[in-house]
């Protein structure tokens, strides 16, 4: 049975009751289709390997609802992935406070997000 959390957080969120968040992610993963999972699966653990507080969703929710959990999470940097971006190998990780993109390889984000990170102004 689901409790809702997700929904409990979005209402808090609407009213404006600010949360206390000690721990704001480094990178949340929104997931387009069932043929991103399993890679999504692998970056969040490469990425947790390294270091980083990475999440992704496991609700299979539409974009903007991702987004929304993202800005909730207080996630620094949003990564986007999609079966066309498995396909290609290159994904665009985005500052999620000044919006900066850069766009780089899925490999490079599993073995060396540091430099990403950095690249970004983190």
């Amino acid at each position: 049975f689901g409790l809702g959390v997700e929904r409990l957080l979005l209402i808090l969120e609407k009213q404006g009751v600010a949360l206390p968040i000690e721990n704001a992610l480094d990178v949340y993963i929104a997931v387009l289709g069932d043929g991103a999972n399993v890679k999504a699966l692998e970056l969040v653990q490469a990425l947790r390997q390294q270091g980083f507080k990475a999440e992704r969703d496991y609700l299979n929710r539409k974009l903007k609802a991702q987004f929304k959990s993202a800005d909730v999470f207080a996630a620094k940097t949003l990564i986007t992935l999609g079966e066309s971006e498995v396909e290609s190998g290159q994904v665009t990780v985005k500052n999620n406070q000044t919006r900066e993109e850069v766009q780089v390889s899925l490999e490079t984000i599993s073995q060396n997000f540091s430099e990403i990170f950095e690249k970004l102004g983190f």
